[in-house]
């Protein structure tokens, strides 16, 4: 008897410190479909992979554009000017992992991979079209690494979209409105050893 009064009473305990929280995120949703919503820069994520080691990857990528203004990273990488564009130097040096998944016929197939997130100040978004990566349909790009015949190479861009709600004169934003949405993306780009060290125009999708 006095165990099922302890559970009970923990019960109750539970529910009364999870009400409010439980609360908050049902008026979240139930107001979702009312809401605006505010963007802003965010990251822009590095990726690089391949099936075999390897090691002193750097990248040469054009900096975010929002509008005609150029974002500088939060991070200290080393820049470089060109045709009037700003570049970025990214190191990711050698895989920080490797992962293996089951291919055809259930063979394991061993992916080694490195990332790296460039972080961009939090600066309002009025028009989407205006966030990107490169100018156009394609950015220029530049690769190096060693002891691999071939990387895969890709950039993903994403924007921090914040739903609020106005109510009464004030603006309130929602809990379960503060996300991390992809935006642009180069998709997974080969690159072998022909292609080492020189600027590559790499299709952009966004």
């Amino acid at each position: 008897m006095e165990k099922v009064k302890f559970t009970v009473l923990v019960t109750v305990a539970v529910v009364i410190f999870f009400l409010p929280l439980l609360t908050v995120y049902c008026i979240s949703f139930l107001f979702e479909n009312f809401t605006g919503k505010e963007r802003y820069s965010n990251f822009l994520l590095v990726y690089v992979r391949s099936y075999e080691q390897f090691n002193n990857v750097s990248v040469f990528i054009p900096t975010v554009m929002l509008g005609s203004e150029e974002l500088k990273p939060l991070q200290n990488f080393e820049i470089i000017e060109v045709d009037n564009r700003t570049y970025l130097k990214i190191l990711l040096d050698k895989p920080i992992a490797e992962m293996s998944f089951l291919y055809k016929e259930n063979r394991s197939v061993l992916v080694y991979f490195s990332d790296l997130v460039v972080n961009f100040p939090k600066k309002r978004i009025e028009n989407l079209s205006e966030y990107k990566i490169g100018e156009g349909e394609y950015i220029n790009v530049q690769i190096n690494f060693t002891n691999a015949s071939n990387v895969e190479f890709m950039l993903h861009l994403s924007y921090l979209e914040n739903r609020y709600l106005d109510l009464l004169g004030y603006r309130i934003y929602l809990v379960t409105g503060h996300n991390d949405v992809g935006w642009c993306g180069t998709g997974f780009v080969r690159i072998n050893e022909s292609e080492k060290n020189i600027w590559l125009k790499i299709p952009v999708n966004c």
